[in-house]
């Protein structure tokens, strides 16, 4: 039988060897001092990770007033069209850019001829912040 883990797959022959093998390298999972919602990722877990979290906050804080176009929030978070402006709020939460589902932390933009979304000013200076502490 083979066991795959990630991208590492592991052929065993017996459930005993995968006993075995679990108990040799196996090691219960907690999570690091450092690691935020964001970094966890959990099966069923859509959002797209640390990676494409720290790329979306670059791109906003240093478009600042110019903004993002929501294809670029769309494409990086996985959602597209109408479902890009939900999902964002739900970054901002999951990055702790907002403490609450009730605020609002962007505003409509114009990137060029495009709609876009930017993080609204009395916001900017935390998404600087955490930038900087990635």
């Amino acid at each position: 039988m083979k066991v795959k883990i990630g991208n590492l797959e592991i052929s065993v022959d017996t459930l005993e060897e995968l006993d075995a093998l679990v108990a040799r390298y196996g090691n219960v999972a907690s999570p690091n001092a450092d690691a935020t919602p964001a970094t966890l990722k959990k099966p069923g877990d859509t959002h797209p990770g640390k990676a494409a979290d720290t790329v979306l906050l670059k791109k906003l804080v240093e478009a600042g007033d110019a903004g993002v176009t929501t294809i670029d929030v769309g494409n990086i978070l996985g959602r597209r069209g109408k479902a890009a402006r939900p999902a964002l709020k739900e970054w901002a939460l999951r990055i702790g850019l907002t403490a609450e589902e009730n605020i609002e932390p962007f505003e409509d933009a114009r990137v060029g001829t495009q709609r876009g979304l930017r993080i609204i000013k009395s916001l900017q200076p935390v998404a600087e912040h955490i930038l900087k502490q990635q």
